[in-house]
């Protein structure tokens, strides 16, 4: 048995099914984070998609209508329904690439955690008698943090800050 008191075995093998455990939760919320990851991607490029007909738009009108400050433009039924559009787009955007940021962060995180913990399970099953409480708290705490941004809405329209017209109107124009 190599040496190594039978107390010590079982606790290393009881040790390293917990390990094992949160080695496949932390597998499974990382999928799970990617998964939401990759869907807001697809809304916002969407979104970019529509902001771009909308741009479009708005400098097909400005052309027709001759119009050339927000103030002549915003008379316009259209224009003015499609700058708002755009505003919104925009706000909508601005959320989804925040919780993108925070979804590539997460899946980083429990990367890393997953590695860092196969590693040492590799090291348990190896030695019988290695220690990884610090670990598994460090995969707790990840869990609990990434779990609750997988359970949260991409964005709340409610909290949405949307820019002025006047500025989306210019910079619509002078990119034309």
């Amino acid at each position: 048995m190599l040496g190594f008191p039978v107390t010590e075995l079982t606790a290393a093998s009881a040790e390293a099914d917990i390990l094992r455990q949160k080695i496949g939760q932390t597998l499974s919320l990382r999928e799970k984070i990617s998964k939401k990851r990759m869907q807001a991607i697809e809304i916002r490029e969407n979104l970019n998609g529509q902001v771009s007909e909308l741009r479009a738009e708005l400098i097909g009108d400005q052309k027709r209508l001759k119009t050339m400050s927000y103030q002549e433009a915003i008379h316009s039924p259209r224009i003015y329904y499609d700058l708002m559009l755009v505003l919104q787009l925009r706000a909508y955007i601005s959320e989804l690439n925040k919780k993108i940021e925070v979804f590539t962060g997460g899946t980083a995180k429990l990367e890393f955690l997953y590695l860092q913990a196969d590693d040492d399970l590799k090291i348990i099953e190896t030695l019988n008698h290695m220690r990884v409480e610090r670990l598994m708290a460090q995969i707790d705490k990840a869990l609990r943090k990434y779990t609750s941004i997988y359970d949260e809405y991409l964005f709340n329209a409610n909290n949405i800050v949307l820019e002025k017209p006047v500025e989306i109107w210019n910079e619509i124009i002078q990119q034309e």
